[in-house]
Order: C-alpha cells, then sequence, then structure tokens
C-alpha cells in the first residue's frame, strides 16, 4: 500500500453536513448510554438484558460512524433494521473506501471481492449459528480486523497524517492556521475504531432478537455463562468504548493551544 491509495481515499471522503454531525453525535451517545446500561445488567447477572443492550450499542456506534463517513442517509439506516452487518457491505461499496481496503487486504493475502462474498453468504446462514459463537471464535474474529489497523500503522506516511488534517479542517471548521500537527495515533484510532466494528456487528446483531423472545431457537433463558457472547461480553465492551472514544475524538477534535 503506497501513500497516494490513502491520500486519494480521504480526499474523496464526503464532508458531514452540519446535520449529519448532530446526528452522528446523538448516535454516538445513545450508543454510549447503552453500553454503561449493558454493563450495569450484567454486574447483575442480567446476561439476557446486558447483551441485548451490548448489541444495541454495537449497531448505534456502527450507524454513527457510517453516517459521519457518508455512506449511509436516514432512510437507508431504516431499512438496515438491525442488521448492522449489512451496513457494511452498503460501505464497503464506497469508492473510497474501497480504494484502502483493496490494499490493506493485499496485506493478508486476502482479497476485497471475496471477502464481501464471504460476508453476504454468512449473513444468509441461520441465526442461531452466530448465537451460539464460542468466545475463542469471537476473540479471534476480532483480532484479525485488529491486526490490519497495526499493519497500516507501519506502512501510513506523514503525507497521509497532513491529508487526515486537511479532512479535519473540511469537517469540523477549524482553520488551517490553528490546527496543530495531528498524533498518528489520532488516525490509527479512528481507524482501527471503525474497522473492529466489523466482526463486533457479526457476532451481536442476531441477539436483538434472542435475548428478548422465548419462541426463538435460542431462548432468554439460553443466556448464561456457558454462552460464548456472554464469556466475551468484557472484551466487546472495551472495543466498542474504544470505537465511541475514537469517533468522538475526531468529531469534537478542535485546536488545543497547548498544541499550537
Amino acid at each position: 500500500m503506497d501513500k497516494n491509495t490513502y491520500i486519494s481515499a480521504f480526499n474523496s471522503i464526503p464532508v458531514a453536513s452540519e446535520i449529519e454531525i448532530k446526528f452522528t453525535k446523538d448516535f454516538i451517545s445513545c450508543s454510549k448510554r447503552d453500553l454503561e446500561v449493558a454493563e450495569i445488567l450484567y454486574m447483575q447477572d442480567y446476561y439476557e438484558h446486558s447483551i441485548y443492550f451490548l448489541q444495541q450499542s454495537v449497531e448505534k456506534i456502527i450507524k454513527a460512524y457510517l453516517i459521519y463517513m457518508g455512506n449511509i442517509t436516514k432512510n437507508e439506516l431504516k431499512e438496515l433494521n438491525h442488521k448492522s452487518p449489512k451496513a457494511f457491505l452498503m460501505h464497503l461499496d464506497a469508492n473510497w473506501v474501497n480504494q484502502v481496503l483493496d490494499s490493506t487486504s493485499k496485506l493478508f493475502d486476502s482479497n476485497l471481492e471475496q471477502d464481501k462474498e464471504f460476508l453476504k453468504k454468512k449473513l444468509k446462514e441461520p441465526y442461531e449459528n452466530y448465537a451460539k459463537l464460542s468466545k475463542d471464535f469471537i476473540i479471534k474474529f476480532i483480532n484479525e480486523y485488529k491486526k490490519i489497523s497495526n499493519a497500516e500503522k507501519e506502512i501510513i506516511k506523514p503525507e497521509v497524517v497532513q491529508e487526515f488534517e486537511d479532512f479535519l479542517v473540511k469537517t469540523n471548521n477549524i482553520d488551517p492556521l490553528k490546527l496543530p500537527k495531528i498524533d498518528l495515533n489520532i488516525i490509527m484510532a479512528f481507524s482501527r475504531g471503525f474497522k473492529v466494528l466489523l466482526p463486533l456487528s457479526f457476532v451481536t446483531f442476531v441477539h436483538q432478537a434472542f435475548t428478548r423472545y422465548p419462541d426463538g431457537m435460542i431462548k432468554p433463558s439460553d443466556y448464561n455463562k456457558e454462552l460464548g457472547i456472554v464469556q466475551s461480553f468484557l472484551e466487546i465492551k472495551e472495543e466498542v468504548h474504544f470505537s465511541i472514544n475514537a469517533l468522538e475524538g475526531i468529531i469534537n477534535y478542535k485546536p488545543n493551544s497547548q498544541n499550537l
């Protein structure tokens, strides 16, 4: 992956309007509250309710990222219902996303189009398959996407940092003359925060139904310490928290006098 790939990609990101930024912040706020509720319920051993709110938190922060990056509209959000993985498939069709992911996927000897087809097929599988995923599988799935972000950090050049600064000037209405140099960690947090939501969407989205209704293949009473999603709660919670902070940090980024 060369610097031009990222520079071209950042130039193609749509600039979020004030309405979209407000909408994004609203989703962030809801996601944070859901995550707080999920943790409280988890500590009280109300696992079915805890996992439901965990799923809701993941779903809302995914929508927040997609709205901010201009890849989804309010009307499209309604069509998605609770299928957050479907939102990622829509996101993958954006030109600038294809440029970045096609390059990063080559680092792992994978192919973007093949990956997209794989995701589409997985969405057609019986939902109970997702509900019964083991903790080992869930953690491995999450770590694979964290590895991609770690690899990116090794190849991103200073020119890309400059391009990201230009992106923030456009989206956050910052005076370019007052913009401090951005730490590479800010960019990488934003990238990792979004990427890890893909596996999180797949391992959580089915639980919005199974946790509430007793007539499914998986029942609310089945949510106990033996279920992989319950065993993975703390790890998933930390990743969602990271994603929330990463997006919030980008949106609220303003020049700091100590950095000038």
